[in-house]
């Protein structure tokens, strides 16, 4: 039976075609109008709702949590109604972001990673890239009409063995290295080479 006056819907026990408020199973669809919240909670405090055009989760007073089993290899994924990821987050292992299907950046365990070609990408104009090409090789670009700074006291290159190639003193020298030596050195009152310089 329905009350009008008090927005109120009664299903008798015997009634069978409705869903009884104790609950029950439902085996078809729920269609909830445009612009109409289905709420949960005592204070109807996490709500979903599609206002014709978008559609909205919302939690309202605390945390909306959203959680797949905690064991290796539970998902939870972000889609596109193709169902295409767009972010997917894997248990005890990686999140990651993609981009037209692609993933872009990946956490690991010491981290993140991105991709051959991917570039990281700063500044209004994108002047300043990072990137590792398909070739083996590293780039940082300062493609715009601005300077590439690089600020420190002391300032050493390195090899990957950490052999240095130029060092730089803060106030002091700058030294050239030939395979670990040092071979050429500024000072106050010029220039050393080799043993010339001490």
């Amino acid at each position: 039976t329905t009350n009008a006056s008090s927005d109120t819907v009664t299903v008798a026990a015997a009634d069978t075609s409705k869903l009884p408020l104790a609950g029950g199973t439902l085996t078809g669809n729920v269609t909830v109008v445009d612009g109409t919240e289905i709420r949960w909670g005592s204070s109807a405090d996490l709500r979903i709702v599609h206002d014709g055009s978008n559609g909205t989760i919302k939690e309202t007073s605390g945390n909306l949590d959203i959680r797949a089993k905690n064991t290796s290899g539970g998902l939870v994924t972000i889609s596109d109604s193709a169902g295409e990821n767009l972010i997917k987050c894997t248990a005890g292992s990686k999140v990651e972001l993609t981009y037209d299907g692609t993933t872009k950046f990946e956490t690991t365990t010491n981290g993140w990673k991105s991709g051959d070609g991917v570039k990281g990408v700063f500044g209004t104009g994108d002047d300043l890239q990072i990137y590792h090409d398909s070739g083996g090789n590293s780039f940082i670009k300062e493609t715009g009409s601005g300077s590439f700074i690089i600020n420190a006291d002391d300032f050493y290159l390195q090899d990957v063995a950490t052999n240095t190639q130029i060092k730089s003193v803060s106030g002091g020298a700058v030294e050239l290295y030939h395979n670990g030596t040092k071979k050429f050195i500024t000072r106050s009152d010029g220039v050393g080479i080799s043993d010339d310089y001490d």
